[in-house]
């Protein structure tokens, strides 16, 4: 069991590593985009299991534009945290991906 103090100290030195990284605390280290909708598992903890959003026949893509200017702006503020193109959906699904992560 940690004591108050080393559970402490931890939280001080996350805060130094983000300080020392971004400039300012209040900032986020992890950014998830869906690419898409569609998957080809239906797990029982997800929303696509029980809508029809989550079929193959029923997908939908982000437009590429708004994708490439969501990775703009996180270039504008230095962003350096991990990126993931998922969220429901199954990024290997998409045809994109390679291109959308070589923009990236």
């Amino acid at each position: 069991m940690k004591t108050s103090a080393s559970i402490r100290l931890k939280w001080v030195r996350y805060f130094i590593k983000f300080v020392v990284r971004y400039g300012h605390w209040d900032f986020f280290s992890d950014f998830n985009i869906e690419i898409n909708t569609s998957c080809n598992r239906r797990c029982a903890y997800c929303p696509n299991s029980v809508f029809e959003r989550g079929l193959i026949a029923n997908e939908r893509l982000m437009d590429e534009a708004i994708y490439c200017k969501l990775i703009d702006e996180l270039a504008t503020i230095n962003f350096r945290g991990r990126l993931s193109p998922q969220l429901y959906g199954e990024p290997l699904l998409d045809r994109r991906l390679v291109p959308l992560m070589a923009y990236t």
